[in-house]
């Protein structure tokens, strides 16, 4: 790994960005920049992957949720 130090982020030390996939389809990424340098970073990646995952879960739930209940308000439009 190698760290480049961003001027728009003054103090950040460390740095890892970790895909939030749903079925191989990205839904967004999960960035995390600490103002401490991380010197376990590849210890604690497997702990940000299984964050990933369960964020990625929710997103994907809660717009499953929200396709379902618009589903039901066209229902609701149709029989009315």
């Amino acid at each position: 790994m190698h760290y480049q130090a961003n001027h728009l982020l003054p103090k950040t030390r460390s740095e890892a960005g970790i895909p939030l996939r749903v079925v191989a389809a990205l839904q967004a990424c999960l960035i995390c920049n600490p103002n401490i340098l991380m010197h376990s970073t590849l210890m604690t990646l497997p702990c940000f992957k299984t964050l990933a995952d369960q964020i990625a879960i929710a997103i994907d739930n809660a717009r499953s949720y929200e396709l379902s209940q618009q589903a039901v308000r066209e229902c609701v439009k149709l029989t009315a």
